[in-house]
């Protein structure tokens, strides 16, 4: 197969199944990243705020492992977003080298706007596969990952007990 040759459904072809995965998603992580940029987020900062809204407080640490990002950079986010009024730290009661973040009533609105956006772009994305299609997919990407380097993307996060 020469390299302008289209690959075929089985991944074959320039870099194969992994790097025709790998391409689909930068892509639609640009696409996602533009329907994001109204509410000055990123998709790291609408997966915090989305999973302080579903379990709130979490630790900086739980907030790190769930999103999969060093502990730094989730550091440098929560600053931003509380700088933003979006969310707020505390220390944890029992242990005050425990900070939790709880998201603010304004990170709920955000939160909401820029879901609209959002869904309008998941709708655009998956337009051309029919709602088996769409389910079959989801089921696909949910084997891979627990095979791969980052399950946590599948759980909610594990609260650690206070010490």
């Amino acid at each position: 197969m020469s390299l302008g040759d289209e690959p075929s459904p089985t991944g074959e072809g320039v870099g194969g199944l992994g790097f025709l995965l790998d391409r689909v998603a930068h892509s639609l992580s640009r696409a996602f990243a533009d329907a994001l940029a109204p509410s000055g987020l990123t998709s790291t900062g609408l997966g915090l705020l989305t999973a302080l809204r579903r379990w709130e407080p979490l630790s900086q640490t739980e907030l790190a492992a769930f999103l999969g990002v060093e502990r730094q950079q989730i550091l440098h986010l929560v600053d931003a977003l509380e700088q933003r009024g979006l969310v707020e730290r505390r220390a944890r009661p029992g242990d005050r080298r425990v900070w939790d973040v709880s998201i603010t009533p304004a990170g709920r609105r955000l939160h909401d706007e820029a879901l609209g956006p959002v869904r309008e772009h998941e709708q655009a994305t998956f337009a051309g596969l029919t709602p088996d299609q769409q389910r079959q997919l989801t089921e696909l990407l949910t084997a891979l990952a627990p095979a791969g380097r980052y399950p946590e993307v599948l759980k909610p996060p594990r609260r650690r007990p206070a010490e």
